[in-house]
């Protein structure tokens, strides 16, 4: 499978945290969360950390985890019961984690554009393909198991 870019979601997450640290120093917006309310942000950080390392644990057990390369297996164990995309998700809550720590409306409307980035760019490519490569299993198991939560 072709990915429509070869831009990998880890650049993403980077991008978007440099973006975001860039965002409040230069343009914060609003203030959002002060101290001691903005550490829940360590917390949805950690989870989000430990969310990734899980699912890319899980994954490599049933095949090599490339999004340039795109999904040649589905994993339905573990965190892919409850989210079809739990590393994405894992990400997603590393963003919206560090807007929190840094507390100000840019950085969470940056990490906000993380969802739909990559539903355009990686998400929609990947379940084409393993809809083509499962058929009515991939049905089965999209229509049990939500995209994000």
């Amino acid at each position: 499978m072709t990915q429509t870019t070869r831009f990998k979601p880890p650049s993403l997450l980077f991008l978007l945290l440099v973006a975001m640290t860039v965002a409040h120093a230069m343009i914060p917006l609003a203030p959002l969360f002060s101290s001691p309310w903005n550490l829940v942000g360590c917390g949805l950080v950690a989870v989000g950390i430990a969310l990734n390392i899980i699912a890319d644990q899980i994954f490599k057990g049933y095949g090599s985890v490339s999004a340039c390369r795109g999904p040649d297996v589905l994993v339905t164990g573990g965190p892919y019961a409850i989210s079809r995309n739990p590393m994405y998700l894992g990400f997603a809550l590393i963003l919206v984690g560090v807007g929190v720590i840094l507390g100000s409306l840019s950085t969470l409307v940056l990490a906000a554009s993380f969802v739909p980035l990559t539903n355009r760019l990686y998400i929609r490519n990947e379940e084409a393909e393993l809809s083509r490569l499962e058929g009515d299993t991939w049905q089965a198991y999209a229509a049990k198991v939500r995209r994000w939560l």
